[in-house]
């Protein structure tokens, strides 16, 4: 039943350890905080790598570093970054800022404010991106959505895939609403 804590910081779960920094918190049972400053990791097996105010409070929870990010659900990761939450059961946001992983499985890599709030989506970056059914997709670029189940944008600005299977490739202010519908390009079109 083993804690092991330096300097100003607290380990105080069953073999929960943190390495060095300051004002660290290691509270769960096999808990790790390796550095960095005022993280938290409370979740069983939970553990943080360095940055600043982040909480790993899920079971089985990693946080790379970076800042006040939260990984919250069983078995979630955040690697870094500023201000990123994965709240629910295996999601992941690789980095950037702002992003938000908050249904199983769903995925954000990078950017900034994106979110993937459906099972299964995935959003690869970009800014104020969103993938909000089962399975749909955002790639990257500025404010685009997919939001019906396993609906893809590629890429490009303000475009929008509303039904099943619809995909954008690209362009901007585009809008995929029939089922199956594709939009390879271009600006304003309509499918």
């Amino acid at each position: 039943n083993t804690a092991t804590a330096f300097g100003s910081s607290t380990a105080s779960g069953n073999y929960s350890t943190v390495g060095g920094g300051i004002n660290n918190t290691s509270n769960s049972n096999y808990s790790t905080v390796s550095g960095g400053t005022t993280n938290t990791a409370s979740g069983v097996n939970s553990a943080i790598g360095g940055g600043t105010t982040n909480e790993a409070s899920g079971q089985n929870t990693f946080i790379g570093g970076g800042g006040q990010n939260v990984a919250s659900g069983l078995t979630s990761t955040i690697s870094g970054g500023q201000g990123n939450t994965a709240s629910i059961y295996s999601s992941t946001v690789g980095g950037g800022a702002g992003n938000q992983a908050i249904d199983q499985f769903a995925t954000v890599s990078g950017g900034s404010t994106n979110t993937a709030s459906a099972v299964q989506t995935f959003v690869g970056g970009g800014g104020n991106n969103t993938a909000s059914a089962i399975g749909s997709t955002v790639s990257g670029g500025q404010g685009n959505t997919a939001s019906a189940i396993n609906s893809t944008v590629g890429a490009g600005a303000l475009n929008q895939a509303t039904e099943v299977f619809a995909t954008i490739s690209g362009g901007t202010t585009n809008v995929a609403s029939g089922q199956r519908s594709s939009i390879g390009g271009g600006s304003t079109n309509e499918a």
